[in-house]
């Protein structure tokens, strides 16, 4: 009860931190701010990354990696249309250490024949030396439950509707953090900060411009986990939901090609790092049943790419991907699919990789695997929906 209580303070603490200027300084800083405004919108417009990234705060390593990554996306994703602006300018609140906030808005659209999509949130600007500027543009404002009681740092970031979501998930984070660490056999100790968006399309515009995917979850190496705020926040779906991003920013830790591995195996060891950390269903069984009986079972460089057929099968990467990664673990145990696992995280192939630590090609342990299905696929009876 005492640890909880100083989480709980710490976060009144920054809730409650700021404080209105004088009349003159605020206006002062709404006029830097609208100019700031105005020239990310123009650098955004134009491609200019650089200059886009120049009015990005530096003081959260991990908001600016994400900036990073949100403004590269706008090469192969230009915008036709962005526009930023303070929606009650005349309540901008600013603090006497040199930080404002107010509500933006942010629209975009990617094409003409594209709607305009919009998207609002409390946001936080920040001055580099005191309220004279230079102004930096540090993205949502958000109220922080900061805990280091199990040693490895937690920071769960939420707007105001959420908090006790983000209080759920410092409590949950620890427990979690050391099953899917003692799965992959590592220590972790650095700070986890998950983020809760309260919208899809909020989600979405932190990641890319460009994303349209509906996700429920997020993680990419030195971002946040980034997390749809709804009903897997508020059910025994939150440890699942929590030991599946987790897993993925562990593998993360494991080599610098981690990202280039297979989407589906990716996917599915952080499915049954989620299995590690909770308790399973039968439903991966039943599906796995339903596609070997119905012949619906997908060749696995169609599962491979995010970004290219993948897409279109993204159930199968999951679901697919998870019943491999299962069977993988059972055949040849938790250390060697470790292994194979860090193979491929620095850069070597699928192939490579499961004949070096399984001394098998993929392409028996594939066959075999399909084999082992037929156990799964009686005839006749009723086929499970895969939604």
């Amino acid at each position: 009860m005492i640890v909880a209580r100083a989480i709980i303070v710490t976060l009144l603490l920054f809730v409650t931190s700021a404080r209105a200027g004088d009349d003159t300084q605020t206006s002062a800083a709404l006029g830097s701010i609208r100019e700031l405004l105005t020239d990310m919108a123009a650098a955004v417009e134009s491609g200019d990354i650089g200059e886009y990234l120049s009015h990005v705060s530096p003081h959260d390593p991990v908001f600016l990696y994400e900036q990073r990554a949100w403004a590269a996306d706008l090469r192969e994703h230009p915008v036709v249309g962005f526009q930023l602006r303070l929606v009650q300018p005349e309540e901008l609140e600013l603090s006497e250490h040199a930080w404002a906030t107010g509500e933006l808005s942010m629209r975009w659209r990617m094409s003409e024949r594209r709607p305009w999509r919009e998207v609002r949130f409390p946001a936080r600007f920040e001055a580099m030396n005191d309220v004279d500027g230079p102004w930096f543009y540090a993205g949502e404002h958000w109220n922080i439950v900061h805990d280091e009681r199990h040693g490895a740092p937690n920071r769960a970031m939420a707007l105001d509707d959420q908090l006790p979501a983000a209080l759920q998930i410092v409590e949950l984070m620890p427990g979690v953090r050391a099953s899917v660490d003692d799965m992959f056999d590592v220590e972790n100790p650095r700070e986890q900060q998950l983020k809760i968006y309260p919208s899809m399309q909020h989600l979405q515009a932190s990641i890319y411009l460009s994303y349209t995917e509906p996700l429920g979850g997020w993680n990419e190496p030195g971002e946040a986990i980034k997390l749809l705020a709804g009903d897997s926040l508020r059910s025994r779906g939150l440890k699942r939901l929590l030991a599946h991003e987790y897993a993925h920013a562990v593998t993360f830790t494991l080599g610098d090609r981690a990202t280039d591995v297979d989407w589906w195996v990716l996917e599915g060891v952080s499915e049954h790092a989620s299995d590690v950390a909770t308790t399973p269903t039968d439903r991966t069984d039943r599906l796995m049943g339903m596609w070997t009986r119905e012949g619906e079972l997908k060749a696995w460089p169609q599962l491979a790419d995010f970004r290219g057929e993948a897409e279109a099968y993204a159930i199968w990467v999951y679901v697919q991907g998870r019943h491999m990664i299962g069977y993988l673990t059972e055949r040849f145990g938790d250390d060697a699919r470790n292994q194979w696992l860090t193979m491929m995280a620095q850069g070597a192939s699928l192939e490579e990789a499961s004949g070096a630590v399984f001394g098998v090609s993929f392409k028996q342990i594939d066959a075999d695997w399909r084999t082992s299905l037929e156990a799964l696929a009686p005839s006749g009876g009723p086929s499970p929906s895969p939604n």
